[in-house]
């Protein structure tokens, strides 16, 4: 094990599961602010949701003109948020 200054450990701490979800719910919002929308969320998971721009335009039309209930047209881009038990965030696209 290293110490770091004064002798201090520099391995890494678990943190509490509060911790965990504030740390993720920061995520989430930084990812909201660069036009993505929450999908689902679990206590250390959140998933994440984004129409690719290409296909916008043609899935709004497809909407439109169709049910609600309709399939989409796989113009959805999704990415995963998840963080460890030490505090680590992972974004797995």
């Amino acid at each position: 094990m290293e110490t770091g200054p004064k002798g201090v450990s520099s391995a890494p701490t678990e943190k509490s599961a509060e911790e965990r979800q504030a740390l993720l719910a920061q995520a989430v919002a930084k990812e909201v602010k660069r036009g993505w929308s929450l999908e689902s969320q679990e206590d250390f998971q959140a998933v994440m949701v984004r129409m690719r721009r290409s296909t916008y335009l043609l899935h709004l039309l497809f909407t439109v003109f169709t049910t609600p209930q309709a399939p989409t047209t796989g113009s959805e881009i999704r990415k995963i948020i998840t963080v460890d038990e030490y505090g680590n965030t992972e974004i797995l696209r």
